[in-house]
C-alpha cells in the first residue's frame, strides 16, 4: 500500500455531534438525526443509480426537508441555515489527529468524500485536519456518489496508483464494500456494533478506531 484515502463523515469527524443543535427544535433529536443521515445517504444512492447528480450539500438540504415534512416540523430560515451549517462544523474524533500524525510521512494521505470540494475543505479546516492531507478528493469530480466504482477508480487515478495500492479508510460499510469491489484495499473503522452486510465483500483490514491503524500498516 502506498496511499490512504480517508472518508470524512463518520470516519474523521463525528456526525453525532450535530445532535445538540437539534435540541429544542425537534422532539426526538437523536432519532431525527439518524433519519436525516439515513435519507442523506439514501438520496445519494438513488441519484447515483439514476445518473442525476446533485451536490451533497443539496442532498443534505433535501433530506432535511423530508424529515421536517414527516415530523412535521416547520423551520425558520435561520434555524434551517444553522442546522445545515452544522454539517460543516463537526469536530474530529479524538483518535483522528494521533492516527494521522503517526501515519504522516509513511504513506500519501488523502481524503475521498461525497461532499463537494468547497464543503470538504471547510469541514477539514474546521476540524483541524486539513494539514495532514496531500490531496482532497471529491465525488464531484466524477458526478456520482460512493459506492459507484467510478469514484474509487478516479481516486486511484488521481493518486497515480493502481487501485490495489490505495487503502480506503471508512467507518461506513457501504463505502468499505464499494472500495473492496473496485479493487482497493478496504479498511473498515468499525466504530459501532453494527455488523457488516453479508455481501461477500469483507474488508482487508478492520480496526475499532483509527488509533489501531498505524500499528497494522
Amino acid at each position: 500500500m502506498k496511499a490512504l484515502a480517508f472518508d470524512v463523515y463518520g470516519t474523521l469527524v463525528d456526525v453525532n455531534a450535530l445532535e445538540p443543535a437539534l435540541n429544542g427544535i425537534v422532539p426526538r433529536p437523536r432519532e431525527f438525526l439518524a433519519e436525516w443521515r439515513s435519507k442523506q445517504l439514501e438520496y445519494s444512492f438513488l441519484l447515483g443509480l439514476m445518473g442525476r447528480y446533485q451536490t451533497f450539500s443539496e442532498v443534505t438540504s433535501r433530506a432535511l426537508e423530508f424529515c421536517c415534512t414527516k415530523s412535521p416540523i416547520v423551520l425558520g430560515d435561520r434555524e434551517r441555515g444553522a442546522l445545515l451549517r452544522g454539517w460543516q462544523e463537526l469536530p474530529a474524533f479524538p483518535d483522528a489527529v494521533p492516527a494521522l500524525t503517526a501515519l504522516t510521512g509513511r504513506l500519501v494521505l488523502a481524503t475521498l468524500t461525497n461532499m463537494d470540494p468547497a464543503g470538504a475543505r471547510e469541514v477539514l479546516a474546521h476540524a483541524g485536519l486539513a494539514k495532514f492531507f496531500q490531496q482532497q478528493m471529491s465525488v464531484d469530480e466524477v458526478r456520482t456518489f460512493k459506492p459507484d466504482p467510478a469514484v474509487y477508480h478516479h481516486a486511484a487515478k488521481r493518486l497515480r496508483l493502481e487501485p490495489k495500492d490505495v487503502g480506503l479508510v471508512s467507518s461506513n460499510p457501504f463505502d468499505v464494500m464499494g472500495a473492496k469491489a473496485a479493487g482497493l484495499t478496504a479498511i473498515w473503522v468499525h466504530r459501532s456494533n453494527v455488523p457488516l452486510d453479508p455481501l461477500d465483500l469483507a474488508p482487508d483490514i478492520e480496526v475499532k478506531d483509527l488509533t489501531g491503524l498505524p500499528r497494522l500498516l
